[in-house]
């Protein structure tokens, strides 16, 4: 599979080697070093393309052990953005930003249900998004526009000043007057 292959393999890899062992051929042509060297590059390459599959992989087993996905209440504006807003169970309203590749299950249910299912507790950061029971995952960088109330260590929202109290209808002697209005002229 080529392009950006969901699996993580980085197949540009195989094209370089490809095309150095070709060039390799039409310039030197078969000699005795050229299988050693083709069993070394062919080695090296096959590391290099599937790395990306590799770290994938672990970071798919660091994110099972996240805890249990958490619901959020999410949307876009629009399908295909990579932007949008979301509540967190505690309140706290967040901007969002998908920051890798997200599987279009996730997109699916983002758009269909509004929500979002937050592997592990949601934060403040770069956070891991995944539906429940299925081992896809995107992530997603929130930001904290608005708390719930309670004052995260003076840094994400501010309280506003308290009003003073209203010193209620004013006294009678401050009162004017207004003349009675005039009687209306009619036909």
């Amino acid at each position: 599979m080529r392009g950006d292959d969901p699996s993580g393999a980085n197949w540009g890899y195989l094209d370089a080697f490809a095309a150095t062992v070709a060039a390799h051929l039409l310039i030197f042509g078969w000699t005795d070093t050229s299988a050693p060297g083709l069993a070394v590059g062919g080695a090296a390459t096959a590391l290099f393309v599937y790395e990306g599959a590799w770290a994938k992989a672990r970071e798919r087993a660091r994110l099972r052990q996240a805890g249990p996905p958490t619901r959020i209440t999410a949307a876009v504006l629009e399908p295909g953005d990579r932007t949008g807003w979301a509540v967190f169970p505690d309140g706290a309203r967040a901007k969002f930003t998908l920051v890798s590749r997200c599987p279009p299950e996730i997109s699916a249910d983002l758009i269909e249900h509004r929500r979002l299912w937050v592997v592990g507790p949601a934060r403040e950061g770069e956070v891991a998004v995944a539906l429940p029971g299925r081992d896809l995952f995107g992530v997603v960088r929130f930001a904290i526009t608005r708390s719930a109330g309670a004052v995260r260590g003076g840094r994400w929202c501010r309280r506003p000043a308290p009003r003073p109290p209203s010193p209620g209808p004013p006294p009678a002697s401050a009162r004017v007057e207004l003349p009675p209005p005039a009687p209306s002229r009619s036909r």
